[in-house]
């Protein structure tokens, strides 16, 4: 897992219900996102403690909690010992600790089908656009 001090968190003892997190930065979840979607452009982290019930489209996935849904990510998905997950996970590659518990399907593709399916939804289309004006810099005088 990387460091992101911009990193978004939702803290232990809060829950977001059915509703639509979109983030840059990357975002770090300790407490519960019930029947959502998570769309980001960096690392999304279950902790230990969190709960991912939903749709995720991220860089990179890291999961010690449990997540149930559907992702696509285009990176490295890590499921760490103790994890529990249920769902269709698509990525670039996986890594698997002995001890996670993984029920449904994962599947690794290569990089153009992984962006066909992050660039088939408008929120990661238009959060991926917003992101590279961001980084855009006006040329030095």
């Amino acid at each position: 897992m990387s460091e992101n001090t911009n990193s978004a968190i939702i803290s232990e003892g809060m829950t977001v219900t059915r509703g639509s997190i979109t983030n840059k930065n990357g975002l770090t979840i300790y407490g519960k996102v019930l029947r959502g979607s998570v769309t980001s452009l960096s690392e999304v982290v279950i902790e230990e403690s969190g709960v991912l019930e939903g749709k995720l489209l991220a860089k990179s996935f890291d999961v010690k909690g449990k997540f149930s849904g559907s992702a696509v990510v285009r990176g490295t998905v890590t499921l760490r010992k103790g994890c529990f997950v249920k769902g269709a996970i698509d990525c670039g590659s996986i890594i698997i600790e002995e001890g996670a518990v993984i029920s449904d399907s994962t599947h690794t593709l290569g990089e153009k089908l992984i962006l066909d399916k992050l660039r088939a939804d408008k929120t990661y289309c238009e959060l991926e656009k917003s992101g590279s004006r961001a980084q855009e810099t006006p040329a030095s005088k």
